[in-house]
């Protein structure tokens, strides 16, 4: 059940609900998809991660929180683009090219926290670490409940 999720779909309004159906706006890329099944979106996992612990550290301790994240949520989107390939590439090539869209744009996030000094927070490499653990922890997680 989509509510249940521990991550959320960055949604511009609310989610429009009707039946098993639901149509979303998304913000980073101001797509829409309307009557997607609630089970699709159930697999998309979006973050939102102001990362206001970060923030404290400054611009260069939310870029850092930005890079970790991103590219934990880019190598969660391989992970299931992997898997979906290898289950039915064909039937899934919808989902499979808007899983991609998401996982080009969070890297493209990535690259924009490191050419945005991300590298020179403080003890930028452990930050890194602890904030990538939280990620797969949060998607390890989702993926079971």
């Amino acid at each position: 059940m989509a509510s249940r999720s521990l991550w959320r779909l960055r949604a511009l309004g609310p989610l429009s609900v009707c039946g098993g159906r639901i149509s979303v706006r998304f913000c980073s890329s101001g797509m829409t998809l309307d009557g997607i099944n609630r089970a699709t979106v159930d697999r998309i996992i979006r973050v939102d991660h102001a990362g206001a612990g970060t923030a404290l550290l400054g611009k260069e301790g939310a870029m850092a929180c930005t890079v970790a994240v991103e590219e934990s949520i880019a190598h969660h989107y391989n992970n299931q683009i992997r898997t979906l390939m290898e289950e039915d590439s064909e039937k899934y090539e919808e989902l499979l090219q808007l899983i991609k869209k998401f996982r080009d744009e969070e890297l493209e996030h990535h690259d924009i926290g490191l050419e945005h000094d991300a590298e020179l927070a403080p003890a930028y490499a452990v930050l890194k670490k602890v904030i990538q653990a939280g990620c797969g922890m949060a998607i390890y997680l989702s993926e079971r409940f």
